[in-house]
């Protein structure tokens, strides 16, 4: 944990862990001793998140007598500035969905993790003290789990149709801009100069020049999507954003809630299982996925062209299957991604991926008939 970090912990006030128990333990109760703070695994990208720990105790009770209690903390700074990797988050869109329980409640199977209190330490500081979900199943998510969380997903979807009114603006077709991420046209230059005998690995007997053409058939549906239905979008719906229990799915990370096209986050959630173990059988099984996602959207009483879900689905899952995995051998040849994150998001060595990967590329050819078809339509 940095210095930072601590000291913003430390200085959390004893009535504040007495909220946070109470919100925990469900009754009025009273932190006893000194809590146990740990560190939570992921991965921050957006350095305005100081950090992600796992606060736990004791606190009296009125009715029960001492009782175990555990929350999460996420810490932000929102005086902070954003890298270009997370320039479409907005930390002070999260306080409010937090602090007005926005989502929480409302009976969908897709829903934020609980809020026990956001304290102020500081007046840039924000801490949000969530439900403990370190428990719960997390990335990576077998086909299984992940066709449910996609109906849940795309009920969730339909049921936010009609964009509710939030007390903050929302901003507009972030797909747009993570596409058009500079450092990745710099990839897409590199690669065509990468040592042969590396690029092989991945590419195999597939030509740059069907890479080429489906990431600019993506990149020009991208623009037809904007015209096609719209709704309340979680924005990074990634799987790492995400976590299921029996019957749900929680999600974190409230700070990227965009007015997008419909299929934008289940493009999002099912795409980004392409960068983790298992990858493989989530590809196998993509449509059926998408799929899940669109009954989850017909549940909640959506009536549309399924043509139009599919197009807003690529414009997030299409950023994963090209510019993400079409783009990581000169991503890690070159220093841009470390090759040993890379091997512990996948559990493997950096040749068994990119033989994974090869399997992803493969299938370049079928996407891209594809999404010429839907061009046509």
């Amino acid at each position: 944990m940095n210095a930072r970090l601590a000291a913003v912990l430390t200085r959390t006030a004893k009535g504040d862990l007495d909220i946070v128990a109470s919100g925990v333990l469900g009754t009025k109760a009273t932190v006893i001793g000194e809590p146990v703070i740990a560190a939570v695994p992921g991965h921050v990208v957006d350095p305005r998140t100081l950090g992600v720990v796992k606060v736990s105790g004791i606190a009296q009770t009125g009715t029960g007598g001492p009782a175990p209690w555990s929350a999460v903390a996420k810490v932000v700074d929102l005086s902070g500035t954003a890298h270009t990797d997370a320039q479409w988050t907005r930390p002070e869109m999260e306080e409010i969905v937090y602090e007005k329980g926005h989502f929480a409640g409302d009976g969908q199977r897709f829903r934020p993790a609980r809020c026990h209190l956001v304290s102020r330490p500081e007046s840039t500081i924000r801490v949000f003290w969530l439900e403990d979900l370190t428990g719960a199943e997390h990335a990576p998510f077998g086909v299984d789990q992940l066709s449910e969380m996609a109906r849940h997903l795309g009920e969730w979807s339909g049921a936010h149709r009609d964009i509710p009114d939030l007390k903050f603006a929302l901003p507009r077709d972030l797909y747009l801009t993570r596409w058009a991420q500079p450092a990745y046209e710099s990839r897409c230059d590199r690669l065509r100069t990468l040592d042969p005998v590396v690029l092989r690995k991945s590419y195999r007997d597939i030509s740059l020049d069907v890479f080429a053409e489906l990431r600019a058939r993506l990149i020009a549906q991208n623009e037809r999507v904007r015209t096609h239905p719209r709704g309340l979008a979680f924005g990074d719906c990634h799987v790492g954003n995400l976590f299921n229990l029996p019957g749900e799915t929680i999600a974190v990370d409230w700070a990227t809630l965009a007015d997008e096209p419909i299929g934008a986050d289940g493009g999002s959630m099912i795409g980004s299982m392409l960068l983790r173990a298992g990858l493989l059988e989530v590809l196998t099984n993509e449509r059926a996925l998408f799929d899940c996602y669109l009954e989850g959207l017909l549940a909640s009483g959506w009536r549309g062209e399924h043509d139009d879900i599919r197009r807003g689905y690529f414009c997030q899952f299409g950023f994963y299957l090209v510019s993400a995995v079409g783009l990581m051998p000169v991503a890690v040849e070159h220093g841009d991604w470390s090759q040993a994150a890379m091997e512990e998001r996948y559990a493997a060595s950096w040749d068994e991926i990119q033989d994974l990967i090869a399997q992803v590329i493969a299938t370049y050819p079928a996407y891209l008939a594809e999404v010429t078809e839907l061009a046509e339509r």
